[in-house]
């Protein structure tokens, strides 16, 4: 299924401009709230690449029927570890990892820009049927 990304979608953000610093950041770039329903296969994975500027926040919340796991790990190893035909003793570098998960909130403020993939894993014997939602995608972190 194909992915739409962030900067594709469209927003309308109000003439005027607000007062507030963070809503004139936000103004400059569009907002989304991405929100799906997705089954993924037993034995399977399923990735969500996200390109990150240095701060930016990631909020990416999940809910399944069957334990999976997240794992958030930088693009270059995640492609390095398909090509090598996902061999088990190619590293994969986590930034953050929860395993075996009905309910999970990843957040995660980016130390350095660049693409970023959250990993979606099944490892049961069932499909698990999964609501993802992403809100306010790349929104400025405020730490």
């Amino acid at each position: 299924m194909p992915r739409t990304k962030p900067q594709d979608i469209q927003l309308n953000v109000p003439a005027e401009p607000l007062e507030s610093p963070v809503v004139r950041a936000l103004e400059r770039r569009p907002a989304a709230f991405i929100c799906e329903a997705i089954t993924l296969p037993a034995y399977d994975e399923m990735p969500y690449m996200i390109e990150l500027a240095r701060g930016e926040l990631l909020d990416f919340t999940l809910r399944s029927d069957v334990p999976v796991d997240v794992l958030l790990c930088n693009s270059s190893d995640y492609i390095r570890w398909v090509d090598s035909g996902y061999d088990p003793d190619a590293a994969l570098a986590l930034h953050l990892e929860a395993e075996d998960v009905l309910a999970y909130t990843l957040r995660f403020s980016a130390p350095i820009a660049g693409e970023y993939t959250v990993l979606l894993m099944n490892w049961t014997e069932d499909p698990a049927d999964l609501a993802i939602e992403i809100p306010d995608w790349l929104e400025p972190s405020l730490r």
